[in-house]
């Protein structure tokens, strides 16, 4: 008889042994989640919104079997607004985590040329590679004129009109002093600037392909 109760005992203690031992171990950490890409996102209502992606890590669940769960139901990129993509991740064991990602979406108007930019400028098709910089200014409402100064980084006094249509494409046409210049661009859709490729004929000279992004200046 007291060689059953001694083992009942001992079978009483490792089972609590055990269980405390399961309880220290239980998971009770949620994964966590890294949003790739700016946030807030910040985009043209004349553009797409492309997720940029996200990174799950977890103490203990792979990340092959982590549940993702992505609610994005109110985005509408067609009307200016704030809205937002709500990251739902949770691991084997039931723990989840959240994040939200604020979309900021705006209508482009003629202000946003408004603005110093640099230029890196690559010459085709020699691939030179330039960088300078150029001050972009409204200088018609009514036409929707934008004038660039220096231009090509020919001089603050050389000026050439670009214009803007409603979906952020912009075109070059320019003709003085025998100097021809002619090309398309768009706006990025990130609000980070504009690009143009345009060609120039210059008197004496071969005609140049430029192909330049204009970033604003800090």
């Amino acid at each position: 008889m007291k060689h059953f109760l001694k083992l009942f005992i001992y079978m009483a203690a490792l089972s609590l042994v055990f269980l405390s031992c399961n309880k220290i171990y239980e998971d009770k950490i949620p994964p966590t989640i890294i949003l790739q890409g700016p946030n807030p996102y910040r985009l043209f209502t004349s553009c797409s919104y492309s997720e940029p992606g996200y990174i799950i890590k977890d103490d203990l669940t792979p990340n092959s079997q982590i549940k993702v769960d992505i609610y994005d139901s109110t985005l509408n990129t067609t009307i200016p607004g704030d809205y937002y993509i709500d990251y739902y991740s949770t691991d084997l064991d039931g723990n989840t985590s959240y994040v939200r990602r604020k979309i900021e979406t705006r209508k482009m108007t003629l202000d946003y040329f408004n603005s110093g930019f640099i230029a890196y400028d690559t010459l085709k098709p020699m691939n030179i590679k330039t960088q300078y910089s150029i001050k972009s200014v409204l200088y018609s409402q009514e036409f929707k004129w934008i004038r660039i100064e220096n231009f090509n980084n020919f001089g603050k006094q050389f000026k050439v009109i670009m214009i803007p249509d409603t979906l952020g494409n912009l075109t070059l046409n320019y003709n003085f002093n025998d100097t021809i210049v002619f090309g398309t661009g768009n706006v990025y859709c990130n609000m980070t600037g504009f690009r143009l490729e345009y060609q120039i004929d210059v008197p004496e000279n071969d005609i140049e392909m430029h192909y330049v992004t204009y970033r604003f200046l800090n």
